[in-house]
């Protein structure tokens, strides 16, 4: 895919001249954002499950104590 000729001259803009070094870091600006979205998902799925974990501990402690306790 070809990239047309105005985009290359805003790359040559904000870059200085240097499109290899803005590609690069355009890409891993890209990676970093990959990577932090990953992150967030697996903290999301890790909240999921403490939060079951902690609805679990708590039916099982109330069915072995009852709710005799205030």
């Amino acid at each position: 895919m070809a990239v047309p000729p105005e985009t290359l001259a805003e790359i040559d803009q904000w870059s200085g001249g240097n499109r290899t070094a803005f590609m690069l870091s355009a890409a891993v600006a890209r990676a970093r954002m990959m990577r932090r979205a990953s992150e967030d998902a697996e903290i999301a799925d890790a909240c999921a499950t403490n939060a079951e974990a902690d609805r679990m501990l708590c039916a099982d402690w109330e069915s072995t104590i009852g709710d005799g306790i205030e």
